[in-house]
């Protein structure tokens, strides 16, 4: 698929997704029509997967994962291109 991250199914890349932009659980529960507790149980697998301990450290993860994903994958924090 497109954008995957190794070891997530659709559904927890969506919370993911709804995490970055700095939801709650409850309103990512509201988002996708499912309950908190289902949503709690999602971000302990996409913790899991990411090898993070929290949202915050989720978040991080994803954003370099999303900046590594391309050609200049050099170490674990790429310098951001400065805008001229």
């Amino acid at each position: 698929g497109h954008g995957r991250v190794d070891g997530l199914t659709e559904r927890q890349i969506e919370v993911l997704r709804l995490l970055e932009q700095g939801k709650s659980n409850k309103e990512i529960a509201r988002d996708l029509s499912l309950s908190e507790g289902t949503i709690k149980i999602h971000l302990a697998a996409v913790f899991r997967a990411l090898n993070v301990r929290n949202r915050t450290e989720a978040v991080l993860a994803a954003q370099r994962l999303q900046t590594t994903s391309g050609a200049n994958s050099g170490g674990p924090r790429a310098a951001q291109p400065r805008a001229l």
